[in-house]
């Protein structure tokens, strides 16, 4: 009897998620694939996919131990459900292979730029806090500007936000496939649009920092006292699948006038 894989789900941080889980499920080929509502179109080789609870974003973090207790939860009807099944937690050891997603649902969305106005409690300090000054200015550039990811997970802006759609992440891939640009900090979105090959310009603090700290958790407890370089190789240039192109603006965190800049030098 043929043995079936079926890939236990990852509700950690979501830009670990696409670097990782996603493209090794891929590689995986015809599996079951338990994942959050909404998140088809990153396993389209799935054989079947099974909707779990989504997490609470408070709750996302870097490995499946964290989650643990909700992953055991769903083990004995998983093991009746699917006898002579085996099950599999994807790590980063595991062999990868890309693809641009396919949104289950097409709306028609195409802009010059998508902006990625992350907002969380966990890691606070990664929050740019000049999304809606950078939004106002490129509409008044003549540019048309959307904003991608999820409610709980975003700041508002003056732009057509996709979160407003049934199906976010969809639209977010809808949007990037067809944009001139998607402006980002390194966070979930950003491997987003390296997935999808749209182009990237990533805002950093300093000389490629991801963003000034401390680092905190999502009660303001302060984990370290700084943030890190941009892992650019690991995390970007080697995840790079269709070569698009990927620039970073530096110092960019405290004058948000360079992103500005670098937007209108590329799209103008």
């Amino acid at each position: 009897m043929k043995v079936e894989t079926l890939v236990l789900p990852f509700r950690g941080e979501f830009g670990l998620k696409i670097r990782y889980h996603v493209p090794v499920v891929h590689a995986l080929g015809s599996v079951i694939v338990c994942a959050e509502p909404g998140e088809e179109s990153l396993y389209p080789r799935a054989k079947e996919i099974i909707d779990v609870a989504r997490n609470n974003d408070d709750r996302r973090r870097h490995s499946y131990a964290v989650d643990r207790d909700f992953i055991n939860s769903l083990r004995p009807e998983l093991e009746e459900r699917y006898p002579n099944t085996q099950f599999t937690e994807t790590c980063r050891e595991m062999p990868e292979e890309r693809f641009i997603p396919d949104p289950q649902v097409r709306l028609g969305l195409k802009a010059d730029v998508i902006v990625c106005p992350r907002w969380r409690r966990y890691g606070a300090s990664k929050n740019w806090q000049h999304w809606v000054k950078l939004t106002h200015q490129l509409k008044a550039a003549g540019l048309k500007v959307m904003a991608a990811g999820n409610r709980d997970a975003s700041s508002d802006v003056p732009a057509l936000k996709l979160w407003e759609f049934q199906r976010p992440l969809d639209a977010s891939i809808e949007a990037m496939r067809n944009a001139r640009l998607v402006v980002a900090t390194d966070a979930g979105l950003a491997h987003l649009a390296v997935l999808c090959g749209a182009p990237l310009l990533l805002i950093s603090h300093g000389a490629g920092v991801v963003a000034p700290g401390p680092v905190l958790d999502e009660h303001g407890t302060v984990e370290r006292s700084a943030y890190w370089t941009i892992c650019f190789e690991e995390y970007y240039h080697s995840a790079n699948h269709t070569g698009s192109p990927i620039d970073v603006v530096q110092d960019g965190w405290m004058e948000p006038d360079k992103v500005l800049s670098a937007v209108l030098a590329r799209l103008i």
